[in-house]
């Protein structure tokens, strides 16, 4: 498949609970030379579901959505031609369904010109997914309920490294540099700055 990219186009993806989509909206109102495909709510619309109805997301088979993702990135990247601006798609390399880690990736990936993996410490990540839970009433589903504190951080810092060596599996395979960017603190600052810093090395 022949693609016309952007200017460059970046996979960023993440464990659940990380903030990447949190850094992103801050880098946007920051600096205009960006533009975010929020990965999850544009396949929701691709499936016809209502937004933020993971419960019906979650009960589509996998073989279906994998297909479909398929699909729908392909078009994306097929019609996404140059604007002039670093075209960023938030997404996940693995999702984590009750304990279970599958892969989300497809070949897809291999259009993108660098990929990023937010990342934090598995205590700062269950903070957040607790925080978010209890304030918004945002259920995700991260994680089976009747696991005690201790099996939590366990998973997560097990799907922390299984994402980082997604990312780094993508990467060799198809020659293409990868960044992991340190997001435990609760400002965005830093993690504009990181960012900004590889966005500018990047050809």
């Amino acid at each position: 498949m022949s693609i016309k990219k952007p200017n460059k186009i970046y996979f960023i993806g993440g464990v659940n609970g990380v903030g990447k989509s949190s850094f992103l909206q801050a880098l946007l109102l920051k600096h205009q030379g960006f533009e975010i495909l929020w990965g999850s709510r544009k396949f929701m619309e691709w499936l016809g579901l209502q937004p933020n109805d993971y419960d019906a997301l979650r009960n589509l088979p996998d073989d279906y959505k994998d297909k479909e993702l398929d699909k729908m990135m392909k078009k994306l990247l097929k019609e996404k031609v140059s604007n002039g601006r670093t075209l960023i798609i938030d997404g996940h390399y693995l999702n984590c369904k009750r304990g279970e880690v599958v892969d989300s990736t497809g070949n897809w990936i291999s259009f993108f010109d660098a990929l990023f993996v937010i990342s934090a410490s598995p205590k700062t990540i269950l903070r957040r997914v607790e925080e978010d839970e209890s304030k918004n009433n945002h259920k995700r589903k991260l994680l089976p309920a009747d696991f005690t504190k201790e099996q939590k951080l366990e998973l997560l810092d097990n799907f922390i490294r299984m994402t980082t060596d997604k990312a780094r599996e993508i990467s060799e395979k198809y020659q293409m540099p990868y960044f992991i960017i340190d997001n435990n603190k609760d400002g965005f600052g830093d993690i504009i700055e990181e960012f900004l810093k590889y966005d500018s090395v990047i050809s």
